[in-house]
């Protein structure tokens, strides 16, 4: 009881939260980056059309939108490319969402083989440039 006293007295508590990481990775152009960023992107979507949940399915393909799309390819593609390219890729992303969710496996392949398509080709351009995030 006493080293319970003890700890309330001397006012120790838990360790803070870690703050959360920055995409700082891509602050540094390295080889073939946003293809890579890519294959990412085309692996997620890979495994949410291979979920047998729809909702499952489309919750992945949303957390692939926000976790390897939204933080380093689209603000890229929308300042070096340009807004209405990122634009169309945000809505391919949400064609894709919306298929899974509407178990329509046959139109959610079909849009995320485009997206793929697009995404590899605004990827090429982003490595040619060597682009970068600017802080």
């Amino acid at each position: 009881m006493w080293i319970a006293a003890w700890i309330w007295a001397c006012g120790v508590s838990e360790p803070p939260a870690p703050a959360p990481v920055e995409a700082a990775a891509a602050s540094v152009y390295t080889t073939g980056m946003w293809r890579d960023r890519v294959l990412t992107v085309e692996a997620g979507l890979e495994e949410a059309l291979a979920r047998s949940s729809s909702s499952s399915a489309a919750e992945l393909c949303r957390a692939v939108y926000q976790g390897s799309f939204e933080p380093e390819l689209e603000p890229l593609v929308r300042s070096h490319i340009g807004w209405t390219e990122a634009t169309t890729l945000e809505y391919g992303f949400g064609q894709v969402e919306a298929a899974l969710l509407a178990d329509r496996r046959d139109e959610a392949r079909a849009a995320a083989a485009e997206l793929v398509r697009a995404l590899q080709q605004r990827a090429e351009a982003l490595d040619e440039a060597r682009a970068v995030l600017t802080p």
